[in-house]
Protein backbone atom coordinates (compact mmCIF):
# COMPACT_ATOMS: atom_id res chain seq x y z
CA UNK A 1 0.00 0.00 0.00
CA UNK A 2 2.68 2.75 1.00
CA UNK A 3 5.54 2.45 -1.63
CA UNK A 4 6.13 6.40 -1.63
CA UNK A 5 9.42 5.60 0.43
CA UNK A 6 7.54 3.92 2.61
CA UNK A 7 10.32 1.10 3.56
CA UNK A 8 12.60 3.73 4.56
CA UNK A 9 10.03 5.58 6.45
CA UNK A 10 9.78 2.35 8.67
CA UNK A 11 13.21 1.52 9.38
CA UNK A 12 14.15 5.12 9.89
CA UNK A 13 10.86 5.65 12.47
CA UNK A 14 11.36 2.00 14.22
CA UNK A 15 15.18 2.76 14.95
CA UNK A 16 14.02 6.07 16.40
CA UNK A 17 11.17 4.28 18.30
CA UNK A 18 13.47 1.68 19.95
CA UNK A 19 16.01 3.70 20.67
CA UNK A 20 16.31 4.70 24.55
CA UNK A 21 14.96 8.15 25.16
CA UNK A 22 17.10 10.62 27.28
CA UNK A 23 16.55 10.47 31.07
CA UNK A 24 14.19 13.35 32.02
CA UNK A 25 13.54 13.73 36.12
CA UNK A 26 10.03 12.91 37.02
CA UNK A 27 8.05 15.08 37.75
CA UNK A 28 3.86 15.75 37.30
CA UNK A 29 2.75 15.65 33.74
CA UNK A 30 1.02 19.03 33.81
CA UNK A 31 1.67 20.13 30.53
CA UNK A 32 0.04 17.79 28.07
CA UNK A 33 -0.45 18.30 23.90
CA UNK A 34 -2.67 16.84 21.70
CA UNK A 35 -0.83 16.59 18.74
CA UNK A 36 -2.32 16.07 15.30
CA UNK A 37 0.52 14.49 12.90
CA UNK A 38 -1.62 15.99 9.99
CA UNK A 39 -4.39 18.40 9.33
CA UNK A 40 -7.82 17.14 10.03
CA UNK A 41 -6.49 14.24 12.65
CA UNK A 42 -8.75 15.18 14.70
CA UNK A 43 -6.65 16.74 17.26
CA UNK A 44 -9.16 19.74 18.31
CA UNK A 45 -12.21 17.63 18.99
CA UNK A 46 -9.92 15.27 21.70
CA UNK A 47 -8.41 18.17 23.08
CA UNK A 48 -11.46 19.97 24.13
CA UNK A 49 -13.35 16.95 24.93
CA UNK A 50 -10.61 16.00 27.20
CA UNK A 51 -10.22 18.93 28.65
CA UNK A 52 -13.99 18.96 30.05
CA UNK A 53 -13.72 15.12 30.69
CA UNK A 54 -10.25 15.75 33.22
CA UNK A 55 -12.49 18.90 34.74
CA UNK A 56 -15.47 16.47 35.29
CA UNK A 57 -17.79 18.75 33.95
CA UNK A 58 -21.36 17.80 34.84
CA UNK A 59 -19.65 15.45 37.23
CA UNK A 60 -20.71 15.38 41.01
CA UNK A 61 -17.14 16.82 41.89
CA UNK A 62 -14.86 18.83 40.17
CA UNK A 63 -11.74 16.47 39.27
CA UNK A 64 -8.76 19.03 38.97
CA UNK A 65 -8.47 22.58 37.70
CA UNK A 66 -8.01 22.85 33.82
CA UNK A 67 -6.90 25.37 31.51
CA UNK A 68 -7.21 24.58 27.30
CA UNK A 69 -4.87 26.04 25.44
CA UNK A 70 -4.87 26.54 21.62
CA UNK A 71 -1.06 26.23 20.01
CA UNK A 72 -1.97 27.23 16.53
CA UNK A 73 0.49 29.37 13.82
CA UNK A 74 0.96 33.08 13.28
CA UNK A 75 -0.65 32.71 9.60
CA UNK A 76 -4.21 32.96 10.77
CA UNK A 77 -6.42 31.40 12.32
CA UNK A 78 -7.34 27.85 10.99
CA UNK A 79 -11.21 27.00 9.26
CA UNK A 80 -13.09 25.32 12.43
CA UNK A 81 -11.16 27.55 14.78
CA UNK A 82 -11.62 25.92 18.65
CA UNK A 83 -13.43 29.04 19.93
CA UNK A 84 -15.84 28.97 16.76
CA UNK A 85 -16.37 24.99 17.75
CA UNK A 86 -16.95 25.60 21.19
CA UNK A 87 -19.69 28.88 20.59
CA UNK A 88 -17.96 31.49 22.25
CA UNK A 89 -19.58 33.97 21.71
CA UNK A 90 -22.36 32.62 22.92
CA UNK A 91 -20.69 30.82 25.64
CA UNK A 92 -19.06 34.16 26.99
CA UNK A 93 -22.05 36.79 25.82
CA UNK A 94 -22.52 39.20 28.52
CA UNK A 95 -19.06 38.85 29.75
CA UNK A 96 -16.51 38.97 27.39
CA UNK A 97 -13.41 36.17 26.71
CA UNK A 98 -10.16 37.50 27.44
CA UNK A 99 -7.92 36.55 24.34
CA UNK A 100 -4.63 35.04 26.12
CA UNK A 101 -2.24 35.30 22.83
CA UNK A 102 -3.28 39.43 23.09
CA UNK A 103 -2.03 39.25 26.72
CA UNK A 104 0.82 37.30 25.85
CA UNK A 105 1.86 39.61 22.82
CA UNK A 106 1.54 42.57 24.80
CA UNK A 107 4.54 41.18 27.23
CA UNK A 108 3.04 42.14 30.86
CA UNK A 109 2.29 39.70 33.72
CA UNK A 110 -0.51 36.96 32.67
CA UNK A 111 -3.47 36.39 34.96
CA UNK A 112 -2.76 34.42 37.49
CA UNK A 113 -6.43 33.39 38.10
CA UNK A 114 -8.68 31.79 34.80
CA UNK A 115 -10.03 34.49 33.06
CA UNK A 116 -12.63 32.60 30.38
CA UNK A 117 -14.11 29.46 32.50
CA UNK A 118 -16.82 27.65 31.21
CA UNK A 119 -17.72 23.62 31.30
CA UNK A 120 -15.46 23.97 34.61
CA UNK A 121 -12.37 24.82 32.12
CA UNK A 122 -10.75 28.03 31.15
CA UNK A 123 -10.82 28.06 27.76
CA UNK A 124 -6.87 30.08 26.36
CA UNK A 125 -8.10 29.71 22.55
CA UNK A 126 -7.42 31.94 19.43
CA UNK A 127 -10.16 34.90 19.10
CA UNK A 128 -10.73 34.80 15.50
CA UNK A 129 -9.98 37.88 13.40
CA UNK A 130 -7.12 38.94 15.85
CA UNK A 131 -4.00 38.07 13.86
CA UNK A 132 -2.21 40.62 14.57
CA UNK A 133 -2.21 40.15 18.24
CA UNK A 134 -0.41 36.30 17.78
CA UNK A 135 2.26 35.82 20.30
CA UNK A 136 5.07 34.22 18.30
CA UNK A 137 6.54 31.16 19.46
CA UNK A 138 7.89 32.31 22.42
CA UNK A 139 5.13 33.80 23.62
CA UNK A 140 3.06 30.69 22.85
CA UNK A 141 6.00 28.82 24.98
CA UNK A 142 5.35 31.49 27.68
CA UNK A 143 1.62 30.98 27.54
CA UNK A 144 2.38 26.83 28.24
CA UNK A 145 4.52 27.12 30.92
CA UNK A 146 2.68 30.07 32.76
CA UNK A 147 -0.97 29.42 32.74
CA UNK A 148 -3.20 28.18 35.44
CA UNK A 149 -4.35 24.70 36.55
CA UNK A 150 -2.90 21.32 37.66
CA UNK A 151 -3.60 20.86 34.07
CA UNK A 152 -2.37 22.72 30.98
CA UNK A 153 -3.90 20.50 28.02
CA UNK A 154 -3.09 21.85 24.53
CA UNK A 155 -4.54 21.67 21.05
CA UNK A 156 -1.48 21.29 18.92
CA UNK A 157 -1.79 22.27 15.41
CA UNK A 158 -0.42 20.23 12.95
CA UNK A 159 0.30 23.62 10.63
CA UNK A 160 2.17 25.55 13.98
CA UNK A 161 4.70 22.42 13.96
CA UNK A 162 4.81 22.55 10.24
CA UNK A 163 6.28 26.26 10.27
CA UNK A 164 9.74 24.80 11.35
CA UNK A 165 11.55 22.22 12.84
CA UNK A 166 13.17 24.90 15.30
CA UNK A 167 9.12 25.90 16.09
CA UNK A 168 8.27 21.71 16.63
CA UNK A 169 11.22 21.24 18.89
CA UNK A 170 10.40 24.82 20.69
CA UNK A 171 6.72 23.67 21.68
CA UNK A 172 7.35 19.75 21.57
CA UNK A 173 9.71 20.17 24.03
CA UNK A 174 8.34 22.56 26.40
CA UNK A 175 5.52 19.56 27.17
CA UNK A 176 5.53 17.00 29.61
CA UNK A 177 3.58 14.57 27.36
CA UNK A 178 2.92 14.32 23.32
CA UNK A 179 -0.67 12.51 23.04
CA UNK A 180 0.35 11.83 19.37
CA UNK A 181 -2.99 11.81 17.43
CA UNK A 182 -2.64 9.77 13.68
CA UNK A 183 -5.22 9.79 10.68
CA UNK A 184 -5.45 5.78 9.82
CA UNK A 185 -6.45 7.03 5.89
CA UNK A 186 -3.22 6.21 3.51
CA UNK A 187 -3.12 9.81 1.63
CA UNK A 188 -3.08 11.12 5.62
CA UNK A 189 -0.31 9.13 6.77
CA UNK A 190 2.01 9.95 3.93
CA UNK A 191 1.20 13.50 4.88
CA UNK A 192 1.68 12.82 8.64
CA UNK A 193 5.86 12.08 7.80
CA UNK A 194 7.94 15.46 9.26
CA UNK A 195 5.66 15.86 12.11
CA UNK A 196 6.07 12.27 13.03
CA UNK A 197 10.07 12.68 12.98
CA UNK A 198 9.40 15.71 15.09
CA UNK A 199 7.27 13.34 17.56
CA UNK A 200 9.85 10.58 17.71
CA UNK A 201 12.16 13.39 17.80
CA UNK A 202 10.97 14.78 21.33
CA UNK A 203 10.30 11.14 21.92
CA UNK A 204 14.28 10.85 22.10
CA UNK A 205 14.88 13.25 23.90
CA UNK A 206 12.89 12.37 27.04
CA UNK A 207 9.22 13.50 26.70
CA UNK A 208 6.69 10.65 26.71
CA UNK A 209 4.58 10.25 23.63
CA UNK A 210 1.55 7.96 23.75
CA UNK A 211 -0.59 7.48 20.19
CA UNK A 212 -3.95 8.20 19.70
CA UNK A 213 -5.38 6.00 16.39
CA UNK A 214 -8.51 7.89 15.41
CA UNK A 215 -11.43 7.50 13.38
CA UNK A 216 -10.68 3.81 13.50
CA UNK A 217 -12.94 1.84 11.16
CA UNK A 218 -13.19 -1.83 9.44
CA UNK A 219 -11.98 -0.04 6.19
CA UNK A 220 -8.02 -0.08 8.40
CA UNK A 221 -5.89 -2.22 7.53
CA UNK A 222 -4.16 -2.63 11.00
CA UNK A 223 -1.14 -4.25 9.79
CA UNK A 224 0.11 -2.01 7.61
CA UNK A 225 -0.75 1.03 9.30
CA UNK A 226 1.43 0.03 12.44
CA UNK A 227 3.87 -1.52 10.35
CA UNK A 228 4.00 1.77 8.63
CA UNK A 229 4.52 4.12 11.80
CA UNK A 230 5.93 1.32 14.08
CA UNK A 231 3.28 2.14 17.10
CA UNK A 232 3.67 1.25 20.04
CA UNK A 233 0.61 -0.14 21.76
CA UNK A 234 -1.70 2.87 20.33
CA UNK A 235 -5.07 4.02 21.89
CA UNK A 236 -7.37 3.13 19.18
CA UNK A 237 -11.10 5.71 18.87
CA UNK A 238 -13.60 4.70 16.23
CA UNK A 239 -14.94 7.30 13.66
CA UNK A 240 -17.69 9.06 15.13
CA UNK A 241 -21.27 9.18 12.77
CA UNK A 242 -21.17 12.39 11.61
CA UNK A 243 -24.67 13.31 13.54
CA UNK A 244 -22.60 12.95 16.69
CA UNK A 245 -19.98 15.87 15.64
CA UNK A 246 -22.58 17.90 14.08
CA UNK A 247 -24.84 18.07 16.88
CA UNK A 248 -22.09 18.94 19.32
CA UNK A 249 -21.08 21.77 17.49
CA UNK A 250 -24.60 23.02 16.57
CA UNK A 251 -24.87 22.83 20.70
CA UNK A 252 -21.67 24.42 21.42
CA UNK A 253 -20.03 21.33 22.85
CA UNK A 254 -17.60 19.14 23.22
CA UNK A 255 -17.90 15.11 23.26
CA UNK A 256 -16.92 14.86 26.75
CA UNK A 257 -19.29 12.43 27.26
CA UNK A 258 -19.24 10.34 24.23
CA UNK A 259 -18.75 6.70 25.40
CA UNK A 260 -15.89 5.99 23.07
CA UNK A 261 -14.01 9.15 24.13
CA UNK A 262 -14.43 8.73 27.66
CA UNK A 263 -12.97 4.86 27.85
CA UNK A 264 -9.71 6.21 25.34
CA UNK A 265 -9.65 9.21 27.89
CA UNK A 266 -9.68 6.35 30.73
CA UNK A 267 -6.79 4.53 29.18
CA UNK A 268 -4.36 7.62 28.31
CA UNK A 269 -5.18 9.27 31.54
CA UNK A 270 -5.36 6.96 34.41
CA UNK A 271 -2.17 6.32 36.57
CA UNK A 272 0.38 4.14 35.79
Amino acid sequence: MFNHGGGRFVRRLSIEHMASPAKRAEKPLRKVGFVGVCAGAGSTTLALAAAEWLAGAGAAERRMAVTALELSPASGARAGSPYDQLGCDRRFAGRGFASYYRLAKDGGPLPAQPQNLSGAVNWALRVPGEGGAHPGTAGLVRLLHTLPGDMVLCDVSAALLAEGRDTARDILSGLDRILCVVDPQPSRLLASVRIMEDVRAAEARGVPVSYIVNKMSAGVNLRELTRFLALKDPVFIPALPAETIHAAEYGCRTLATEPALAEAFTQLFQPR
